[in-house]
């Protein structure tokens, strides 16, 4: 989710070039012509995902294209997914629990020199479950 809210707020987007010329919504795009797909807009795409604008860190479907789709997918995509996984697997192996302090809609957020966003503070809560 965190890929999927973050990724091209920065203006990243995967330029093409049209191979013929062709007519998409009453826009005439000639062949050779580049052709712009932002990020910020296939991973907010309301048809795709509910309330697109939200952070939902418990958001169930996740299609996003982050690391990009087909022959254009990065090469460390599986590697940052396995991080993760591994990461989340040995915080939750404990007998405690962890939880959210704070609703994540009201933690501030800040930008860095590319423009990505992100949570200034992140408030969580551990209560130990043998105590």
């Amino acid at each position: 989710e965190v890929l999927r809210i973050q990724s091209g707020d920065n203006g990243e987007s995967m330029p093409r070039f049209a191979t013929m010329d062709m007519e998409f919504r009453g826009v005439l795009i000639r062949r050779g012509d580049i052709v712009l797909a932002p990020l910020v807009a296939a991973n907010r795409d309301a048809s795709v995902f509910k309330e697109p604008m939200a952070f939902d860190p418990r958001r169930e479907s996740n299609r996003h294209i982050a690391f990009g789709f087909g022959i254009h997918r990065c090469l460390g995509a599986s590697l940052a997914r396995t991080e993760l996984r591994c990461a989340v697997r040995a915080m939750t192996a404990t007998t405690g629990s962890l939880s959210f302090y704070q609703d994540w809609q009201v933690a501030p957020l800040r930008s860095n020199m590319f423009g990505d966003l992100y949570p200034e503070t992140v408030m969580l809560c551990w209560s130990d479950e043998t105590a």
